[in-house]
């Protein structure tokens, strides 16, 4: 069961880096607010690294 967790976990963050990749690249550049988009994803990777290190620490 936990592997299902530690494997959503690290396609969310997989995920949310790619988002980060290509506001910083500019590809949003025409999109009104990408500095909205960017940070709320910093936020969310914080939010995850915090998850993670709690299962890592239960699982320990």
């Amino acid at each position: 069961m936990m592997d299902i967790f530690w494997f959503v976990e690290i396609i969310f963050i997989l995920f949310l880096s790619l988002i980060n990749k290509v506001i910083q690249d500019g590809f949003f550049n025409n999109v009104t607010e990408p500095t909205f988009l960017y940070a709320h994803s910093k936020f969310f990777i914080i939010l995850v690294w915090n998850r993670l290190s709690l299962i890592i620490e239960n699982s320990g």
